[in-house]
């Protein structure tokens, strides 16, 4: 029970601040081959609040492009490569240290019933290496939070599809004894 109310704190957490962000759509990729997944782009959605006094920065966008391994082991270690790019599919090559990490990877199994907090390594030019575990098969999003120097914190997301017939969703026994 604390790892679902853990994991809809964290994924609420985390909605919320993309919510807050200025981000654009998700694509959906499955996990076939040695394949680009879908990215998320960073783009203005044309809010106005007017200037309430501040001065208007222009946006920065930037995309995670993950590559993974041909087949997804299930419960194993899977080595993810996470590119950061920016609107030009140029590499962002430097970062800012921020909450003691360069980027932090949350990633969350579509149904809740898991979640990751990880940290991938910094390779240079934009390049990010982790392993990461998908315990079941089913579809997994994956958080990347970073903050290119200089630049405010993004929050990319992108999705992953473990293979296999994902179970049914677990029926929770509710009773009022102890």
């Amino acid at each position: 029970m604390n790892r679902l109310v853990s994991a809809l704190l964290v994924s609420s957490t985390l909605l919320l601040a993309q919510s807050c962000s200025t981000l654009g759509q998700s694509g959906d990729a499955s996990v076939e081959g040695d394949k680009h997944h879908g990215h998320h782009n960073h783009n203005e959605h044309g809010h106005h609040h007017g200037s309430h006094g501040h001065v208007n920065k222009p946006s920065v966008n930037t995309k995670a492009i993950l590559t993974t391994p041909s087949t997804i082991n299930l419960d194993k270690p899977n080595n993810l490569v996470i590119e950061i790019q920016d609107s030009e599919g140029n590499a962002v090559p430097d970062f800012e240290v921020f909450q003691e990490k360069i980027m932090h990877l949350i990633v969350v199994s579509d149904d809740l019933d898991f979640y990751d907090h990880i940290h991938p390594d910094y390779k240079g030019n934009g390049r990010f290496e982790v392993e990461a575990n998908f315990p079941k098969p089913g579809d997994y999003t994956l958080f990347s939070d970073y903050k290119p120097t200089g630049k405010p914190e993004r929050v990319s997301v992108v999705k992953v599809k473990a293979p296999g017939t994902s179970s049914s969703i677990t029926e929770i026994e509710i009773k009022n004894t102890k």
